[in-house]
């Protein structure tokens, strides 16, 4: 994908309804004054970075569907000058393919619940999109043996960014769970030295995706109780991204609430939500071994894999419906993350 003379790269069309384009051929400079998201925003400075590092042309289309005729084909082709390859960066609902040209797919969200949900629809319904692709960045996907497009694994370079990372005493009331969020956030940001002084700790970061998994949200959900009676271990909860620390906070414990193992109440010191990864806050100058439970959705591509070696264990949930994905993803997972993590599958979200 990363030849010479250069990649072509095309967006979601939503994502760009508010931006000034000059034309459909543009820049990456031309995106500067564009509200994007941060996930795709960090989609497409990883391949903006790989470009440069590879001194390599880029240049993005923005709609690329209208380029399906023989006349706009032609104007395309001798704009490109010679540029073959394209990358489809989507959010899920769609995989635009440029006739001939060398395409490829990097879904950028599927830590987004709607957008794993289309994603799911589109594989459904045209499972034959994914053979016309030539590599699938970040992604481990199949649809039958015909359809294993090859994974390129690109993860970040340099050094693991390190932001932020606020915690707060975690609370749940399952008929109320807004009185947990406003509980929470009246106690504080917790001490991180607090958490320096436990035995271990288990980070969960969430995400939308994860928090719709039923099977996921049982498994995270019966390791709280357990917890709350045991001083010297704690449960740290990522929160999601989108939104505000309150409402990330009401993300989860609505989701926890329809946890069929999470108990009714719960008041616990050792158990914390936090606005981000919290290993180096609580692991610098000596703290707990921190195992981490992830759900198979979450953007392991944003961070490089040094960034997971702060883990003792690495545990991947992924459901059932990807059983067929099994070996890729298993790829996949260790290319990202620089280890092998333990993969471990749970029924389908609506399993009773």
């Amino acid at each position: 994908m990363f030849e010479t003379p250069g990649l072509a790269v095309s967006l979601p069309a939503r994502a760009l309804v508010n931006a000034n384009l000059p034309a459909s051929l543009f820049a990456i400079a031309d995106l500067a004054g564009a509200d994007l998201p941060a996930n795709l925003l960090a989609a497409i400075d990883l391949i903006e970075q790989e470009c440069r590092r590879r001194k390599l042309p880029l240049v993005f289309i923005a709609r690329p569907e209208i380029f399906i005729g023989a006349a706009p084909l032609a104007w395309l082709k001798d704009r490109l000058n010679g540029i073959r390859n394209h990358l489809c960066i989507t959010d899920g609902s769609f995989l635009r393919v440029i006739p001939h040209m060398r395409n490829h797919m990097f879904h950028y969200c599927l830590a987004v619940a709607e957008a794993a949900d289309a994603f799911a629809r589109l594989r459904l319904r045209a499972p034959e999109l994914l053979s016309t692709l030539g590599l699938q960045v970040n992604t481990a996907f199949t649809a039958g043996r015909r359809a294993q497009p090859p994974i390129l694994a690109l993860p970040p370079r340099g050094v693991p960014t390190a932001g932020e990372t606020a915690l707060y005493r975690f609370f749940l009331d399952r008929r109320f769970p807004e009185r947990g969020v406003a509980r929470s956030l009246a106690a504080g940001v917790s001490d991180p030295a607090r958490w320096k002084t436990l035995s271990r700790v288990t980070y969960v970061p969430l995400n939308e995706t994860s928090l719709h998994d039923g099977a996921f949200l049982d498994a995270i959900g019966s390791l709280l109780a357990p917890a709350a009676r045991d001083p010297s271990s704690g449960i740290i909860l990522g929160l999601p991204e989108q939104g505000t620390v309150p409402q990330r906070m009401q993300t989860v414990l609505a989701g926890l609430c329809a946890a069929r193992s999470t108990a009714p109440r719960m008041d616990a010191e050792n158990i914390a939500f936090a606005t981000g990864d919290p290993a180096a806050s609580i692991r610098h100058d000596g703290g707990p071994a921190i195992d981490c439970i992830a759900h198979a959705a979450s953007d392991f591509w944003r961070q490089p894999p040094k960034s997971y070696a702060a883990y003792a264990t690495m545990t991947v949930h992924a459901p059932n419906t990807r059983r067929q994905d099994g070996a890729p993803l298993r790829t996949l997972l260790r290319s990202l993350l620089g280890r092998d993590p333990t993969l471990r599958w749970r029924p389908d979200a609506d399993a009773s």
